[in-house]
């Protein structure tokens, strides 16, 4: 092959609108033969091996950089440098240890490396049969190149991409790569474009994919891509781009740290110029800045906030959700938006048959087949004449049913077989099942003639019953289902009596024998009509009724062989003894199928959006099986979406939409956006799109690049966004979301990798339970820094004041470390037990920009410390006045027991933190771990202050019972001053609510009084704003070729279909005391 024809094969093109000659004139290969030897060894060398490539690996130093990296440890170091260069050695060793431990252990947890690239490789065929020289040949996949013939039969994973050229029946199951439910029948015609759009990857019937299962049938395939020029390798390089998203409380931390290094430092400074300004030498005056700094540096806090993590990823393990990396405990706390995937996340990814329809009416049997939403009462259909109508479909069906010991939940048969037949067993079985328990009765009248020998007992198993008729009635000839032809036909020797009871005497009418031929037909509706003489437009109406709820539809038959049909007497079947031209069937019934919604998803929708949550559905699947979907799981419902961060005219032009919606009275309407919607609003601008992801929430036909734009446009707005998916089409979103969620049963390796957070029962309700313990984690974490951070501004502040006023340093620097390290760590890590709150998914999440260090620590900081100075330089020189011998030793022995005594009485008040503190909650409820913690601290002040070894290191002398009492006085005092100042607080907390009502009022006049009167926070008082006056002005809808990228097209605005009473909804409120 010479150059230049090499150079004229073009691996662009698509190979599905050409036809099966073209494709194989253009990559120049042999239909018949395949590639020659040389031939597929020059393709290799010239397009290289079937492998994807891999990443570089993150090396150990790079990790390590990552843990030290961070403004929190460099404090730490300069404080233990510091220490070291004063001779503090002790100090220095203390603090160095901690920085190791804090690093150790984050190495530790995160030491689970990126293996996405190692599973993508594992979804590939080992090896392929291929043509080479007209011959077969089985070779690794690896060695798989552009122009091979390759053979596929039921079982194969496909090795590459690849164009069919010849099919027999051929299905392939492309749910991980697609979303879609259901096996995809492959054949070899071309396809066609509709409006110049490219035809979806879900809908590329000629097509294969690399990584996908082949689930019955055979076929032939001419390889078009390979390697990285695959759909599998395509995602692969997405992942490889994408980047993961430090969560918002690490943002905030490192915030919170750069002020608490420029406070420590600030502090230092203060120390000594104080120092020298009373007169202290150099390297007094730079040891006291050492203490201080040592004082004020929260040396447990790193460790504090690992454990915290750590307890909340032990809490979501035992709620089946599996944590991978520390800090995204906590990001579940503040999304707002879950993006999820549908077939097995929202679905069951299963097929069942939910409805059906007869020549009376149509049915639904409930969204797992076996509960029906209206009871089959003899007056509408009874469960025998349900049953019956679905026998066409037990005798036309290669599943099989077994008996198998009682599973989980409840089911003691098991089947197997192509999804779309097994579900006919199963919802058979499901309806035989409620027959059995009714009692031995029902059973017998299945049987018009003498039951089998093998149900003459007590029938417990439905297994049973389906192949007690299989047995009596087997198949005597077939049509086997083929793509081309849309349905399949068996012949059966059924007994006339039977025949009778299923079907009625009008069916054997004139036939004496005691038994007669039938053929059970089962295909597409349409198909299955054709041979009918029913009623076409009534069928059609409700095969249109089952098909607009997203499902997929099957049509059921039957005909009795009459004498003069060849079939009568001989056991073959051909299409001709189907269409004999006399319509003679008799359309029995229509199937509704679909993949039906996990019942634990409905309510974990809807408690989602009762916390202020919105869920959108983003899928490969058909946009009418979607929105069928969504419209059950009422994602239609979902709250406004109105962030902060959102732009004036965005949040303008959402509240018109919705009150447009909500007069018009389509406020539940819902639109599906399809894959084609989005590439066309990214064309006209990027706040297009923008503004169509934000006002949708049901996105179907997307690709793997399609849902990724979506987490990252939503990110681009300010919204924290959880993906959850199960699929190789999520991993790129689930990786770029602020939390992807992998699904741990039937979720590919692929997705768990890229994820940051595994469920183990594929339930969408463990992720909303997962959000409801990620919001504990965080308010246990401000309950702890409102706790930890007081105490360092009390030791701090407590120096200051001793250099002040010219006292004794009240505590050395090795006894902070104690106090920091020990009792700090030991009641603060007691706090991270809390249990959440039960209205904590009554309440929005919180906004993502919201300082972990707000007004209300700033203050708890400033009040506690200067009761905490108080206590410790009060009880100092109370101590001196009560003993004139009094020795230093004994005096700081003292004040370090006066902050442990005073930190355990505010312990109490910050389980709550602005509610009172009663005696039930102190000391009854969840209180285990809170006096446990006591007792831990107890425990290690006694060592503290009586052990010999303790007192020569940290220079202390025992205590009297006296000395013990006023610690204990001064942890009343504090304990009192707290509880007031929140009692206090919560007294004025409604006035001040009506001081802000009438400062807003004043500065705003156009906001009416009774928007006030009915706000609940700032966020009700700016909504009221907006839509007084930007709602007020007409919202311009451009046209399609209007380039001005603040307004959106119309065809692309969602119209919120929400609730419009945004400001009335508490769940949708973030209350005044909260902010």
């Amino acid at each position: 092959m010479s150059q230049d024809e090499e150079n004229q094969i073009d691996l662009k093109p698509h190979y599905y609108e050409m036809t099966v000659d073209d494709v194989i004139g253009m990559l120049q290969t042999d239909r018949a033969n395949g590639l020659s030897t040389s031939e597929s060894a020059s393709r290799l060398q010239k397009y290289g091996l079937n492998v994807l490539p891999m990443g570089r690996k993150v090396s150990f130093l790079e990790k390590l950089w990552n843990e030290i990296n961070s403004v929190l440890i460099y404090v730490l170091l300069v404080g233990a440098a510091l220490s070291f260069a004063f001779n503090h050695y002790p100090d220095a060793v203390v603090i160095f240890g901690v920085i190791i431990v804090n690093v150790t252990v984050s190495l530790y947890m995160e030491s689970k490396a990126e293996g996405t690239s190692e599973k993508l490789k594992a979804m590939m065929s080992p090896s392929a049969t291929v043509f080479r020289d007209a011959e077969k040949h089985t070779v690794p996949s690896m060695e798989i190149t552009v122009g091979d013939i390759i053979l596929l039969q039921a079982g194969d994973i496909v090795p590459a991409d690849g164009r069919v050229i010849g099919s027999t029946d051929l299905q392939v199951l492309e749910a991980a790569l697609t979303g879609e439910s259901h096996a995809i029948a492959k054949i070899p015609a071309a396809l066609v474009r509709e409006n110049a759009h490219a035809v979806p990857i879900a809908e590329r019937t000629n097509m294969v994919f690399s990584g996908t299962q082949v689930l019955k049938g055979t076929g032939s395939v001419v390889i078009t891509g390979i390697g990285k020029d695959s759909e599998i390798g395509k995602i692969s390089d997405m992942l490889g781009n994408v980047q993961s998203q430090k969560t918002p409380l690490m943002l905030q931390l490192d915030v919170f740290a750069r002020y608490l290094a420029i406070g420590i430092i600030s502090l230092s400074i203060i120390a000594l110029g104080v120092a020298f300004g009373r007169g202290y030498d150099a390297a007094d005056s730079f040891s006291f800045a050492i203490g201080i700094a040592v004082a004020a540096i929260p040396e447990g806090l790193p460790s504090v906030v690992t454990i915290t993590f750590a307890i909340g990823v032990r809490y979501m393990a035992m709620q089946r959700a599996i944590i991978k990396t520390l800090p995204a405990v906590e990001t579940l706390g503040s999304v707002s938006v879950i993006c999820s995937d549908k077939t097995g996340t929202l679905t069951q990814n299963l097929m069942a048959v939910t409805s059906f329809a007869n020549d009376v009416g149509v049915y639904d049997f409930g969204a797992d087949g076996v509960t029906p939403e209206n009871e089959f009462t003899e007056d509408i259909i009874s469960e025998q004449a349900a049953i019956f109508g679905l026998l066409p479909g037990v005798f036309c069906n290669d599943s099989t049913i077994k008996v198998v010991t009682a599973t989980a939940d409840g089911a003691n048969y098991e089947v197997n077989g192509d999804p779309t037949e097994a579900c006919i067993f199963s919802v058979v079985a499901n309806r035989l099942a409620k027959m059995i328990g009714k009692g031995p009765t029902e059973i017998d009248a299945l049987w018009g003639g003498q039951k089998p020998e093998n149900l003459a007992g007590s029938v417990t198993n439905p297994a049973v019953v389906v192949n007690a008729w299989l047995k009596r009635y087997p198949r005597l000839a077939e049509v086997p289902f083929d793509s081309s032809t849309k349905y399949m036909a068996t012949l059966h020797e059924v007994s006339t009596v039977d025949c009778a009871l299923w079907f009625g005497d009008s069916a054997v009418a004139g036939i004496t024998a005691s038994t007669v031929r039938i053929i059970f037909v089962k295909g597409a509706p349409e198909r299955v009509m054709s041979m009918t003489s029913a009623p076409v437009a009534s069928w059609q109406a409700k095969g249109e009724a089952l098909a607009s709820r997203g499902m997929r539809v099957l049509g059921l038959a039957y005909r009795v062989v009459t004498a003069d049909s060849p079939c009568a007497s001989q056991n073959a079947l051909a299409e001709e003894d189907i269409f004999t031209g006399k319509n003679d069937f008799t359309m029995l019934t229509l199937l509704g199928i679909i993949d039906p919604p996990r019942p634990e998803a409905i309510v974990a929708v809807g408690n989602a959006q009762q916390a202020g949550i919105a869920v959108k559905m983003i899928t490969g699947d058909h946009p009418v099986t979607a929105l069928a979907i969504a419209k059950q799981l009422g994602i239609h419902r979902n709250p406004l979406l109105l962030n902060e961060e959102l732009t004036r005219e965005a949040r303008a032009r959402t509240i018109s939409r919705a009150r447009s919606r909500s007069r018009a009275g389509t406020i539940d309407d819902i639109r599906a956006v399809t894959g084609h919607d989005l590439d066309a609003a990214l064309n006209t601008s990027e706040a297009t799109f923008d503004e169509l992801v934000l006002n949708n929430h049901v996105f179907a036909r997307t690709t793997p690049e399609h849902k990724l734009r979506i987490v990252q446009s939503l990110q681009r707005q300010g919204v924290i966004c959880s993906m959850t998916g199960d699929g190789v089409n999520d991993a790129p979103a689930l990786k770029a979301a602020n939390i992807g969620v992998a699904m741990g049963i039937t979720g590919t390796g692929v997705a768990k990798e890229a994820a940051k957070m595994v469920i183990t029962d594929d339930n969408f309700a463990t992720i909303v339970e997962a959000v409801r313990i990620g919001r504990c984690t965080y308010h246990n974490l401000i309950k702890i820094l409102a706790f930890v951070l007081p105490t360092n501004g009390g030791q701090a502040f407590s120096i200051i004041m001793a250099l002040v006023i010219g006292m004794e340093v009240p505590i050395t620097a090795l006894q902070i470390l104690w106090v920091n390290m020990i009792t700090s760590i030991t009641l603060g890590l007691v706090l991270a037990f809390e249990k959440p709150h039960p209205e904590i998914m009554h309440v929005p999440p919180r906004r993502s920009t919201k300082p972990v260090f707000g007004r209300f620590l700033a203050w708890r900081l400033f009040f506690i410390t200067v009761i905490l100075v108080f206590a410790v330089l009060g009880n100092f020189e109370w101590e001196k006045i009560d003993n004139g011998d009094y020795s230093v030793k004994r005096l700081r022995t003292l004040a370090v027991n006066t902050l442990s005594v005073c930190q355990v009485a505010y312990l109490f008040s910050c389980r709550n933190l602005r509610s009172i503190a009663t005696p039930y909650r102190i000391f009854v409820e969840d209180s285990r771990e809170i006096w446990t913690g006591i007792l831990c601290v107890a425990g290690f002040q006694a060592l503290f202050t009586y052990a010999p070894p303790f007192q020569y290191i940290f220079q202390t002398e025992a205590m009297d019972g006296w000395s013990w009492g006023k610690c204990f006085i001064f942890g009343v005092i504090t304990f009192v001053v707290v509880e007031c100042e929140k009692s206090f607080a919560m007294a004025t907390m409604r006035h001040r609510r009506h001081l802000w009502r009438w400062v807003w009022r004043l500065l705003w006049p156009s906001v009416s009084a009774p928007a006030l009167k009915k706000a609940k926070s700032y966020r009700d008082i700016e909504n009221a704003m907006v839509e007084r006056q930007d709602v007020q002005e007409e919202v311009k809808l451009p046209s399609s070729n209007d380039d001005d990228d603040n307004n959106v097209d119309e065809s692309f605005v969602d119209e919120s279909f929400l609730s419009l009473e945004y400001s009335e909804n508490p769940a949708l409120s973030i209350p005044f005391e909260e902010l």
